[in-house]
C-alpha cells in the first residue's frame, strides 16, 4: 500500500519521473492520469565488460542461460521444443548442450529435464566463482563464458508484471554480442529489443 501511495505522490508532485519500460510508464499512466507527459522511459543499460573473450564456433551448439529461474521464470518451454526437435533429428542429442548458469534449474525444468531424457543436454553449472588458479572473479567468468557461447537465453517471466519490465540480464547479454534466444511474456519493447 505504502508503494501505491508513494507512486500516487510522485505522479501527482514530480515535474518529471521515469520508468524504465514503455509498459511500466502505461501502467502508472493507467494508475494515475494526473500523471499526464510528465512521464518519460529511460531504457538503464548495462556497464561495458571489462573482459573480452574472442567466440569460436565448435562443433556442438552451446546455448547459455545466465541467473535466477522461478516457476514463474522457467526454461520450461525451452526444454519442450527442445526435446521436440531431439525426437524428430536424435542425432542432434550429441550437438546441442543448453548451460545453466548461476542458479539450478526451476522445479518444473527440472522434472522436464528428467521425464524428457534431457539429464546430458542440459548441463547445471551453478555460480561460478573466483577461480583460484587464474584469478579471475566470478563476474570476469561469467562474461568471458557469455562472448564463448553461441547463443544465450533469455527467460522473462510468465506473471502479468512482465509487460512492465525487462531483465537487467538482457544488457549484459547485448555486451556479449552473441545471438539471444528469449521466451519472452507479453512486452511488446522486450520483444523489439531482442
Amino acid at each position: 500500500r505504502f508503494q501505491a501511495w508513494l507512486e500516487g505522490r510522485i505522479c501527482a508532485k514530480a515535474d518529471l519521473a521515469w520508468w524504465f519500460t514503455d509498459g511500466a510508464l502505461a501502467a502508472a499512466r493507467s494508475r494515475h492520469p494526473s500523471l499526464g507527459e510528465h512521464g518519460i522511459v529511460v531504457l538503464p543499460g548495462a556497464e561495458p565488460p571489462v573482459t573480452r573473450s574472442e567466440y569460436v564456433r565448435g562443433e556442438v551448439l552451446r546455448l547459455g542461460h545466465f541467473g535466477s529461474l522461478s516457476s514463474t521464470r522457467s526454461l520450461a518451454p525451452l526444454l519442450q521444443g527442445l526435446a521436440s526437435v531431439l525426437v524428430r533429428r536424435p542425432a542432434l542429442r550429441e550437438r546441442i548442450r543448453l548451460e545453466v548458469y548461476g542458479s539450478a534449474l526451476d522445479p518444473e525444468s527440472a522434472r522436464l529435464r528428467k521425464s524428457l531424457g534431457l539429464e546430458a543436454v542440459v548441463v547445471c553449472h551453478g555460480r561460478l566463482e573466483r577461480d583460484p588458479a587464474t584469478g579471475q572473479s566470478g563476474r570476469e567468468r561469467v562474461v568471458e563464458r557469455m562472448q564463448k557461447l553461441d547463443v544465450l537465453v533469455l527467460a522473462h517471466g510468465a506473471l502479468q508484471d512482465c509487460s512492465e519490465y525487462i531483465p537487467s540480464k538482457l544488457y549484459e547479454y547485448f555486451w556479449a554480442r552473441r545471438p539471444i534466444l528469449a521466451v519472452t511474456h507479453q512486452n511488446a519493447q522486450l520483444d523489439q529489443l531482442v
